[in-house]
């Protein structure tokens, strides 16, 4: 059924015209516009003294807060325009100038004063109106990095500490006979630092420092805590009890309620609130009222009036705590209505569909395959490994491959994602058509888009929700309402998660955009019965970095690192609750506690992958099953000198690029000669019929230029010189196609469209995962002395079936038979040399003093006669979870003994060719009688291998068995049809072998099953039972054992009719 209901998805996807797009646009958006109009940018390219206007709009009182916001150190600068253009210092404050002003009259982008938001409606009526910028209202914080400054001199203080309640910091692990802390936040101080945090802070695993911590689970007052401790060890002394737990804050070990949540709209509230309460530390909370108060002050006051007023506040800010930039600025748009018709946001949504199905077919992270990989090896699909365990390189494995925060010991060599052959070989010859023919744009039809993508994805992994960034071009609000209007996607085109762009936004945009959101995380949240969104974020060293996280929290579970959660947190979580599982196609993270898997992301637009790595870690598995979408892509044609336009629909998902480098102009440095420089450029442009308005794009920012403008030309040559090379993305409309107008002007925009994923297009089975499972280390760790023996015999792959049947089945029933063993097992392994794990069970003492002695002996044998190069003891790693919990694992692993006895005898009649039956053959007989033996009924076999075989793998081979399978494969009246085969009674008896451990396992199964304390299904369990069945049989052959079951499908298939067809009762 799974299988089919994939299936028809799919088909049902691949559709064009579908009635329904696979995502659907929520009734709200953001409205992003400059500070000024682009009239600033076409009326001051008219000019003919553009230096004089120039300097003209740099006197401007608007235009100088801004720049002094976004960069002091230019406002500082700025009476540098007045002097003579010979002057290298006047060159380069009028070009930074240049592009600052660029920047606040053309690019939507919030940044400082620059520009600004407002939250808007989609409804069936385009309605914008803006009111006069001097209404814009500002919003000022503290720098994060300025704020948490502040604190950490406040705990510096031992008579402030006392104060203040602490915790243990759950970023703590112990490893060994010491504690680690993982991640070290310095308060945000790093940069103070020269950039060097520290990576191992670490501390004696004593038994005071774990009741310091038991003591700390939850928040306690350091003076209380110091009491408490006292209690358990009154002859310390309250100066060495007071000592130690100082070192342990001052560490990081313990951290205070004074440190701020980022899920809050305003952290400084947060502190100020707190430090209200405490006593002694009047002097700078005065000051910081003062501050709070001028800070209101200046947020009152129109831009352009407010230059005096934030120099006195970053002065006075300063005066307390030295920073380069202590206040954070942005702002809400003046309006006083923000509509657009709901038209755009089916449109959108369809775009956003068509990237989607354009973007990499992979999910999840490429570099997480390999680790995934090594998960399952180490631990399976049903252990549960707590997440700072797994990251840990000591008693884990270490985190992945390329992760820095601190830099992993592991390495790989990741291959860059690719298109398929066909996409590569469509879009190439677009490109070479539009180079030919001078054509400007390439149109994805419907049809196109069905070349494009080939083999559709199915649609339950996209993601559950996302934003696109786009630009509406229109001539009016009328045309727009017509379906008259072009959309343009950004060239940083979204993000992965609704919320992510608004996050920081949030408070200013006021209590309606966050009870929007709120809607939507709901209606996400909604969707899954077993699963929880978690919303976290971790102090960064940078505390800056801090300023772009902050946000409300939309979520009742939070998770937060380093710091403390929100309030409003209903559920906060504990980085010692999150566990590491693995399906056999991906990760996933689960919440011990609640039993449920988690989701871990958060409303804000940091690049998580230069974060610690415990944050990276769970913010990328938490996408392990998900396709990103990606903005559009040429694949290898993006080195292309020039690249049409791309439109689909009314959206363009990218403009016309053209690409410059030293070496398009035949230069290879930058020309003294000023001709010689515009000649050849005025000469490339020609060639490349390069518009004159055209936006440059150099690195992650953008500026519009009119290259008919010198001093724009002469930004382009710094740029290009400076970095080798630089896009010109079109400007698609001149003035006349920015249709948003207030007071001042026509303003240049873009819009964040919030889009949710239409869960009743691809239904899905709750998924069900696991209640709270935890194991001591014991119950799964065996080592060399304990009552298990593990030995790894490392040899060539040729001769293992060889091996087994005359040399290791020997070895170990005597040691069975003289009582050194009680039973034994083996399977084959490849880590990635070739060789056979062979495991004894017994009393310790038996196991080391009369086994070890008879191994030597008998390996030397073994290494003379070609069988071995070398051996291993090793420690065993029991996969207790995945054969349904402590309580069944014995009886599994008599079943892996029995299991091996049995597959031995069946090696042997294929050693000695005393069956007609190939492996493949016999595996399928075999498989079908631990399924009987299991307690599957026919039906319930049946069904069973139709979800989890394809219905046409291996048919045509199965083809010439299936008459000879029909009959040997029949496990009724005591394979009556198998004993009529000549080798029929030896197979039997061979599986007589595993018969009553069987049995009495799937006893015990079924019990678990019914009082729930199974740790893993009945099918999870029987899946790994058959598959290290195949593996002793086949060996590390994962097509000979698909082969197999594939014959079992088929066989059943067959059974099914022929049962029928002679009215044989099932």
């Amino acid at each position: 059924m799974a299988k089919q209901l994939e299936k028809e998805l799919t088909t049902q996807y691949g559709k064009t015209n579908k009635e329904e797009n696979l995502f659907t646009a929520a009734d709200f958006f953001m409205l992003r516009l400059p500070l000024f109009p682009l009239e600033n940018f076409y009326e001051l390219n008219k000019m003919d003294d553009y230096l004089t206007a120039i300097r003209e709009y740099a006197r401007e009182e608007k235009v100088r807060e801004a720049i002094l916001v976004s960069s002091p150190s230019l406002y500082a600068a700025l009476p540098n325009l007045e002097s003579d253009l010979t002057s290298r210092k006047t060159k380069q404050t009028l070009s930074s100038f240049i592009r600052y002003f660029l920047r606040m009259s053309t690019r939507a982008t919030p940044y400082g004063l620059f520009a600004g938001v407002a939250l808007g409606s989609l409804t069936d009526k385009t309605d914008i109106l803006l009111g006069n910028c001097d209404y814009n209202q500002k919003r000022t914080r503290p720098d994060m990095e300025w704020l948490l400054a502040i604190i950490k001199g406040l705990e510096q203080r031992l008579y402030v500490v006392k104060q203040l309640k602490v915790q243990k910091n759950h970023a703590s692990l112990q490893v060994g006979g010491r504690i680690e802390l993982t991640l070290a936040t310095e308060y945000g101080q790093i940069k103070r630092l020269d950039g060097m945090q520290k990576e191992r802070i670490s501390i004696r695993a004593t038994e005071v420092v774990h009741n310091v911590f038991a003591l700390t689970e939850h928040p306690i007052l350091f003076e209380e805590l110091i009491a408490r401790l006292m209690e358990l060890y009154p002859k310390a002394g309250e100066q060495k009890v007071t000592g130690l737990l100082w070192q342990l804050f001052s560490q990081e070990f313990l951290i205070s309620e004074l440190r701020p949540p980022l899920t809050v709209a305003n952290p400084f509230d947060y502190v100020m609130g707190h430090l209200k309460l405490l006593d002694g530390v009047q002097e700078i909370y005065g000051e910081l009222v003062y501050i709070q108060e001028m800070m209101k002050r200046y947020d009152e006051l129109p831009i352009g009036n407010g230059i005096q007023a934030y120099q006195e506040l970053i002065a006075r800010m300063k005066a307390i705590e030295a920073s380069d930039t202590p206040i954070q600025v942005d702002f809400h748009l003046a309006s006083n209505k923000v509509c657009l018709h709901n038209g755009i946001g089916e449109e959108v949504a369809k775009a956003a569909e068509c990237l989607w199905r354009l973007s990499f077919v992979q999910r999840g992270a490429t570099h997480l395959r390999s680790y995934h990989k090594d998960f399952l090896e180490r631990y399976g699909t049903s252990r549960e490994v707590p997440v700072l365990e797994l990251l840990s390189e000591e008693i884990g494995l270490g985190a992945p491959a390329g992760y820095m925060s601190p830099p992993s010991n592991r390495r790989e060599i990741v291959s860059p994602l690719k298109y398929s052959d066909q996409r590569e070989a469509i879009v190439m010859r677009k490109v070479v058509q539009a180079i030919a023919t001078k054509k400007r744009e390439v149109e994805i039809t419907n049809d196109l888009l069905e070349q494009l993508d080939a083999d559709p994805v199915n649609p339950k992994y996209a993601p559950d929700s996302l934003e696109m960034y786009v630009e509406v071009i229109a001539s009016s609000q009328e045309a727009i309402d017509k379906g008259e209007y072009l959309l343009e996607v950004g060239p940083m085109p979204g993000s992965s998660k609704v919320g992510q762009s608004f996050g920081r936004f949030l408070d200013i945009l006021g209590t309606e955009a966050i009870e929007k959101h709120e809607q939507v995380h709901k209606q996400v949240q909604g969707q899954f019965e077993d699963v929880i969104m978690v919303d976290a974020v971790y102090l960064p060293a940078a505390g800056r970095m801090a300023n772009i996280m902050l946000h409300p929290s939309l979520s009742e579970y939070e998770l937060a690192i380093g710091t403390n959660c929100s309030e409003k947190a209903k559920h906060p979580l504990l980085l010692e609750d999150i566990v590491v599982c693995a399906t056999v196609e991906h990760l996933y993270l689960k919440s011990r506690t609640h039993g449920k898997k988690i989701i871990i992301s958060s409303d804000n637009m940091l690049n998580f992958r230069n974060s610690p790595n415990v944050y990276r870690f769970l913010r990328e598995v938490s996408f392990e099953n998900i396709r990103n979408w990606q903005p559009f892509s040429w694949g290898n044609m993006e080195g292309s000198p020039y690249l049409p336009r791309v439109r689909y629909g009314r959206t363009i998902l990218s403009p016309a690029v053209w690409k410059l480098t030293p070496s398009s102009l035949g230069m290879k440095e930058n020309p003294k000669e000023d001709q010689l420089w515009y000649d050849a450029f005025s000469k490339w442009r020609m060639e490349w019929d390069v518009p004159r308005h055209v936006y440059m794009a150099f690195g992650d920012n953008r500026i519009l230029l009119d290259l008919d403008n010198s001093y724009h030309i002469e930004e382009i040559r710094s740029e290009l010189f400076k970095s080798k090379g630089i896009k010109f993305r079109e400007k698609i409309g001149g003035l006349e196609k920015n249709w948003v107008n207030g007071p001042d002007g026509h303003f240049a925009m873009e819009c964040v469209i919030p889009l949710i994923k239409q869960k009743h297009l691809v239904k899905m089975n709750p998924p069900v995962y696991r209640k709270n499972m935890v194991l001591s280390k014991e119950q799964y760790i065996k080592f060399p002395g304990s009552d298990w023996l593990f030995i790894k015999l490392y040899g060539g792959q040729q001769r293992q079936n060889e091996f087994i049947v005359e040399k290791i089945r020997t070895f170990a029933d005597s040691m069975v038979q003289k009582g050194a063993a009680d039973e034994w097992f083996f399977m084959r392994y490849l880590d990635p040399e070739h060789h056979i794990r062979l495991r004894f069970h017994g009393k310790p003492e038996k196991l080391i003093q009369e086994i070890l002695p008879e191994l030597y002996r008998w390996i030397q044998e073994c290494q003379r006669e070609g069988f071995i190069q070398r051996m291993v003891i090793d420690t065993y790693d029991r996969e207790v979870e995945r054969y349904g919990g402590p309580t069944m694992m014995a009886n599994a692993e008599r079943v892996f003994s029995k299991d091996s006895q049995t597959t031995v005898k069946l090696l042997g009649l294929l050693r000695y060719k005393q069956t007609n039956l190939p492996d493949y053959v016999l595996a399928t007989i075999s498989i079908i009688d631990i399924m009987t033996r299991y307690g599957l009924s026919f039906e319930q076999q049946f069904e069973w291998m139709e979800q989890v075989v394809k219905k046409d793998a291996h048919r045509e081979e199965f083809r010439k068995w299936r008459k000879t399978l029909l009959t040997l494969a029949d496990p009724r009246n005591d394979w009556q049809g198998l004993r009529s085969h000549p080798s029929g009674e030896e197979i039997r008896e061979a599986f007589y072998l595993r018969t009553d451990a069987l049995n009495i396992f799937w006893k015990l199964v079924s019990e678990g099953e019914q009082n729930k304390s199974l740790w893993s299904s009945k099918a999870t369990i029987l899946g790994s039972l058959i598959h290290l069945h195949c593996n002793r049989i086949f060996g590390v052959n994962r097509e000979m054992e698909e082969k197999a079951m594939a014959f079992v499908r088929h066989t059943l298939h067959s059974q099914l009719h022929w049962r029928e067809n002679v009215g044989v009762s099932i």
